[in-house]
């Protein structure tokens, strides 16, 4: 048996993996899959924007999505080749596998990206197109001064800081260095293979000093000119710190070997940080282990269910962790005693769930209502969150708005059918962001007018991001900016809005609006179906990121397929702004 990272780093989640595994990989040979079974993701491909609706959308777009993430990092590959500072007579080895036989039947395969091999110390190279910051972020505390694990030399490259006396005498030091390395974070997984790599290749030349290197993508690096510059990337000395990994990635070999040889397919413990359900690094089978668990009003579908439910007001009080009480058989909202739901959002949902009752507080929301300024403009943007900066003045993973779509609705008494819609799309690879905002300024005049979107947060970022890019229009910018009004804080909660508006504290923390079919969620997907009729499910587009996906395809499909793309865009951008229209109208008809 070939093993990977990420092999191993399934086969420890839970001794039940290797016997799922197992019979799944019998009935691939058979040509028999079982319905939710699908291809494990790669564990280093964890820096997905909105990787929840990624998650939900077909098997042909997340194949798609892999294929030009891969690209990108294809880029990085290239981009790292130019810079190995290589010793004479040494020698680069890239994209080469290298094995070593654990025992009779464990095989471990390593693939660095590149290794530089010298007489005397030879350089692995591990490329990551995932954001530096992820492991700098986790810092330690002494004497009240927060110190980061990594040093920058004059070269730009961080070295993981050997240990001082203080260090060595300071827990949080030792707190924050577990978090770094544990296998459950993303830095941990990066840092997990980079030791899992180390430790064969110190195996396969013992006699050779291994010096490690992981290639990240540099958060502080704007783009400004025409091509990519090396200085997109950070690059961290992690020597040190993944050969005293070495003993963990022994040890968990041996619990792999054990979870084998056990071969125990039946239920065991549900366990957050190993199933990692709805992230990235989401089990493969999880749908299989989680089958119990009911489709709609779950346990998990309490609000902040991750926070645990308090047995009691007293903060002495036992507090029950919700995927213990799963494995308690106490998978359904109403499993829950009502005693344990102390937060007044919990009591809400539970309430509305026992009577089929749709909870609405009218007065907060004609309060919010009354602040809208006609005429209306009903916005959306879409943008491309490229792995590398596409244009001048973006960042790796910056959100690049690529289209718009804006329904008008002049006055109260303009009927759907009369509205006015105005949208805008780049149909090719160029720089177009200038005629995007200037198609978005004609079509938005200066005034008070209010500007509709569903959590305003991305919109306004990236219109900040427009002043910035183009300060002449900045002004004006900061115009509509003014004017966002958010359709989310309606129908969930505007906090300092109503406390302004005099409300006491209690009302104002409460949501305005609960229907049990949200299943605890407020996206505008689960918010359109209950509000009015869902278009989504028809559309070839349906959502975000099928969205970014299909308009990264553009530049290297034929003039047809080009123009079936650009059609499907626009219709799915459209409707989510006519979604927005129909989910202030039937706010209108409710608060009559």
């Amino acid at each position: 048996m070939k093993v990977t990272t990420r092999d191993l780093l399934n086969y420890i989640r839970c001794f039940r993996f290797a016997a799922l595994d197992r019979n799944s990989s019998s009935r691939k040979k058979q040509g028999i899959l079982a319905k939710n079974e699908h291809t494990p993701l790669y564990y280093t491909f964890n820096n997905v924007e909105n990787f929840e609706e990624s998650n939900a959308s077909e098997q042909i777009e997340k194949t798609l999505y892999w294929q030009i993430f891969n690209s990108s990092r294809n880029q990085l590959l290239d981009l790292v080749h130019t810079f190995i500072s290589t010793p004479k007579d040494s020698l680069v080895k890239a994209d080469q596998i290298f094995t070593y036989d654990f025992n009779r039947d464990i095989t471990l395969v390593a693939k660095p990206d590149f290794l530089v091999v010298d007489t005397l110390a030879s350089t692995i190279y591990l490329v990551h197109a995932a954001s530096g910051k992820k492991l700098l972020a986790e810092t330690y505390t002494i004497n009240n001064r927060k110190y980061t694990y990594f040093s920058q030399d004059k070269n730009n490259r961080y070295t993981f800081k050997n240990e001082t006396s203080g260090q060595k005498s300071s827990l949080d030091y030792e707190k924050h260095l577990h978090k770094l390395t544990s296998r459950h974070e993303e830095s941990g997984r990066i840092l997990y293979d980079a030791a899992y790599q180390t430790f064969i290749l110190g195996k396969l030349f013992p006699e050779v000093n291994l010096k490690t290197i992981v290639v990240m993508l540099n958060s502080d690096y704007v783009r400004t000119t025409d091509e990519i510059s090396a200085d997109c990337l950070s690059l961290f000395d992690v020597s040190n710190l993944v050969k005293n990994l070495g003993s963990t990635i022994e040890t968990d070999l041996y619990r792999m070997i054990n979870h084998i040889k056990l071969n125990d397919d039946s239920r065991c413990q549900l366990v957050k940080n190993e199933c990692h359900r709805r992230t990235a690094f989401e089990c493969p089978y999880v749908d299989f282990c989680f089958a119990h668990i009911p489709e709609t009003n779950s346990v998990f579908e309490y609000f902040q269910q991750h926070l645990g439910f308090r047995e009691g007001k007293h903060k002495t009080d036992e507090i029950h962790n919700t995927y213990d009480l799963v494995n308690e058989g106490m998978v359904d909202m109403r499993d829950v005693p009502i005693s344990w739901l102390q937060r007044e959002t919990n009591l809400m949902q539970r309430y509305c769930v026992d009577n089929d009752f749709v909870f609405i507080n009218k007065r907060k929301i004609k309060d919010k209502l009354d602040t809208l300024v006609y005429p209306l403009y009903f916005l959306d943007f879409e943008a491309y969150p490229s792995v590398l900066p596409r244009f001048s003045g973006e960042k790796c993973y910056s959100q690049s708005v690529f289209q718009f779509s804006l329904h008008i609705k002049k006055d109260e008494s303009t009927k759907v059918d009369h509205l006015e819609q105005i949208e805008f799309i780049m149909k090719d690879s160029y720089d177009r962001r200038e005629e995007l905002v200037k198609a978005l300024l004609e079509a938005i005049p200066e005034g008070k007018s209010s500007i509709i979107v569903y959590n305003q947060t991305f919109e306004n970022h990236r219109l900040q991001e427009f002043a910035a890019l183009f300060p002449k229009y900045a002004k004006r910018i900061g115009n509509l900016r003014s004017r966002l009004f958010d359709l989310l804080k309606v129908i969930k909660n505007d906090y300092m809005f109503y406390l302004k508006k005099g409300y006491p504290k209690e009302e104002a923390q409460t949501y305005n609006l609960y229907h049990p079919d949200m299943g605890g969620s407020y996206s505008l997907k689960k918010i359109l179906p209950v509000l009015g009729t869902d278009y989504y499910a028809d559309l070839p587009i349906n959502n975000g990121v099928m969205a970014y996906l299909q308009f990264a395809k553009i530049p290297f499909v034929s003039a047809t397929e080009k123009n079936r793309i650009i059609k499907d865009l626009l219709r799915y951008c459209g409707q989510d702004t006519m979604s927005l229209v129909t989910i202030l109208t039937e706010i209108l008809k409710l608060v009559k």
